[in-house]
């Protein structure tokens, strides 16, 4: 990640008329991270909020099943594998 002030040099320079190339040497990034910043489409805070729980149908009916063959196999554990 890199930091507000980078993000601002980056800008700045692209304002200026430098090539992307110049500015990747004169902030020292790499000319990738130059590029996804360039155009401001991206900020150096974007975070994607991903859901703490998934839940759906599907993991309902396997979470199911689990339970049900735990349940039937209660009494066959044996000592030695």
């Amino acid at each position: 990640m890199i930091t507000l002030g980078d993000y601002r040099k980056i800008r700045k320079y692209k304002r200026e008329g430098e090539s992307k190339r110049s500015c990747a040497r004169l902030t020292g990034l790499a000319r990738g991270t130059v590029d996804r910043y360039w155009d401001g489409g991206h900020t150096p805070f974007d975070k994607i909020n991903y859901p703490a729980k998934v839940e759906s149908s599907g993991k309902l009916v396997v979470v199911e099943k689990i339970a049900a063959f735990l349940e039937e196999n209660k009494g066959n554990e044996s000592k030695k594998q």
